[in-house]
């Protein structure tokens, strides 16, 4: 990698003057790797020696460059340390900057003209997504030759035609990719490290990442091994955020340098409680924004280490979208309501709430069960659906009530298509309660409940229940 590189015959390492815009370091100056095999066990040891270059690095003369100081590493845009407050999506630009953060991400370059010039429009940045196929596509894909040059040849162009935009800021080739260790991956890492020179020499001006899944030694030791040229690695993680620094610690003699946490969040579906027919349980926006609240502090923890190494933080999601229900990780409403969660973050980012709190929800109720006690309802049977507020006057709010069937598909196979909510369910709604009818059809489904104000902000909460067909 650009921090990685190194020559094999030199054991020599030498310190890098924050000042020229640095090839970063990243590991530790012992690596090496090497196994034996025993005839009872194997044992597996691994030591690592960092060989560099003595060649003189040239300086960097781009607009955004990754350097290290004695307080850590940075990120610098025009000749500024610049730290990212910022969220993965593809608008509400203006509520970003209100809210009082400075970065934008996408995963991909559609509309990428539109998303560049609305952040200008704000004064924000964009760390640019380029999407790329896991590295399990060798035999659909990584194994054509025609393929990866023509993904080269798209990606070139999209440099050249963005290089120079006020608003770009990073570019991230790839998302969640998975770089394993295996010589048959050769292929994959061959395309990823051709599209990583490319756009270090189409664009100087500019870091490139890629993204992981959590903090895992195996990606970062593969990484470190077989791909040339990253500025720095970001990291997707939603549960296991708090354990981050505690992980990095951990490996920090092998791998010591700069991150970006790309996506984080409340828990994502695959941690959460489950039904007994293993449907996750969701909570509230309300609890979900004391979530927030919590885990940005923890990054913050991070970032006052005495050798900082975290970029900055991107929260996840900034929009609206369907994955395992249309609530799960949307900080707006389809409608484009606020969540607690953005008011929350607006405390953060500037000091104090830009906008009213949204209304609190505390829990929601069918037939006096919650969703931990698996609810199972006979087919074409009446029920009564409460949420329960902290409010002084909940007529003064607006209540949507909606039946839709459970997502079948695992987080491993996210649908992105919006289950449409059934119609003619509901015998009567009034305000916080509701009296429906169980569907016909046996299977799995969930009650949602969608609480808005006058003010622009909502709160949401669902309940999964069980149907079952009456014999």
């Amino acid at each position: 990698m650009r921090w990685l590189n190194h020559c094999k015959n030199d054991w020599e390492t030498k310190q890098i003057d924050e000042t020229r815009g640095q090839q970063i370091g990243f590991i530790h100056p012992f690596i090496s790797h090497f196994m034996k095999k025993q005839q009872v066990i194997t044992l597996l040891a691994l030591s690592f020696l960092l060989l560099q270059c003595k060649k003189e690095e040239k300086e960097h003369t781009g607009k955004v460059v990754v350097k290290k100081d004695a307080t850590g590493y940075h990120l610098w845009k025009d000749n500024k340390p610049f730290y990212i407050n910022g969220a993965a999506g593809y608008e509400h630009f203006k509520e970003l900057k209100e809210a009082g953060g400075n970065v934008m991400r996408t995963w991909d370059t559609t509309h990428l003209q539109s998303i560049l010039d609305s952040a200008q429009a704000y004064g924000l940045y964009v760390m640019v997504g380029f999407p790329m196929l896991e590295s399990r596509y060798m035999v659909q894909f990584y194994d054509h030759d025609s393929r990866t040059q023509k993904q080269y040849e798209d990606f070139k162009r999209v440099v050249q035609r963005y290089r120079k935009h006020p608003s770009l800021l990073i570019w991230c080739l790839g998302n969640e990719l998975d770089f394993p260790f295996r010589p048959s991956y050769g292929k994959f890492y061959e395309s990823f490290n051709r599209l990583v020179a490319m756009i270090k020499k189409e664009d100087p001006d500019h870091p490139v990442t890629t993204t992981l899944v959590n903090y895992e030694r195996r990606p970062i030791l593969n990484i470190l091994s077989k791909v040339k040229g990253l500025d720095f690695i970001s990291i997707n993680t939603f549960g296991k955020l708090t354990h981050l620094e505690k992980d990095l610690k951990a490996f920090e003699w092998v791998w010591n340098g700069p991150f970006l946490i790309s996506e984080w969040g409340a828990n994502g579906t695959w941690e959460a409680d489950s039904t007994a027919w293993g449907e996750p349980i969701e909570k509230s926006n309300t609890e979900k924004a004391t979530i927030y609240a919590e885990r940005y502090r923890y990054i913050e923890k991070m970032r006052k280490n005495k050798q900082n190494r975290a970029l900055g933080a991107l929260v996840f999601y900034w929009g609206q979208k369907q994955e395992k229900t249309p609530t799960w990780f949307s900080l707006f409403s389809e409608d484009g309501k606020r969540s607690q969660a953005v008011n929350v973050l607006s405390e953060i980012w500037k000091g104090s709430k830009v906008w009213k709190d949204a209304p609190t929800l505390l829990t929601m109720k069918i037939d006096g069960k919650i969703a931990q006690d698996n609810i199972l309802l006979t087919a074409h049977t009446a029920h009564r659906a409460k949420v329960y507020l902290d409010t002084k006057d909940s007529n003064a709010l607006h209540y949507k009530w909606e039946i839709r069937p459970s997502d079948a598909h695992s987080y491993y196979f996210k649908n992105k298509q919006k289950l449409l909510p059934i119609e003619g369910l509901f015998r009567s709604s009034h305000n916080s309660q509701a009296v429906f009818t169980a569907p016909n059809a046996e299977g799995a489904y969930r009650i949602y409940v969608q609480v808005s104000d006058t003010k622009g902000n909502f709160a949401s909460l669902n309940t999964p229940f069980y149907v079952l067909k009456d014999e």
